[in-house]
């Protein structure tokens, strides 16, 4: 049977362990946007480049790249 005077100490440890992965995951999400932003700059940074004259063939793959880098971030940051 159930002990009515666990459920307080179970609210409490039930309580605390949420509070931890709410943490962790805030964390995580921190991490993702500071990601998202970066690659976001890198994209802004290439496109810039090709504005200005500077295109390689390479910044073509580069840049897709980094979009579907950004995509699976977004993705990430749903779950």
């Amino acid at each position: 049977m159930f002990d009515p005077e666990v459920a307080p100490i179970l609210v409490k440890f039930l309580n605390e362990e949420k509070q931890k992965l709410n943490k962790k995951r805030m964390e995580e999400i921190a991490l993702l946007k500071k990601n998202y932003n970066k690659i976001g700059a890198q994209i802004k940074n290439i496109v810039d480049a090709i504005a200005e004259g500077m295109y390689q063939p390479i910044m073509k793959d580069k840049i897709k790249k980094l979009e579907n880098t950004k995509i699976k971030l977004s993705t990430d940051f749903l779950k």
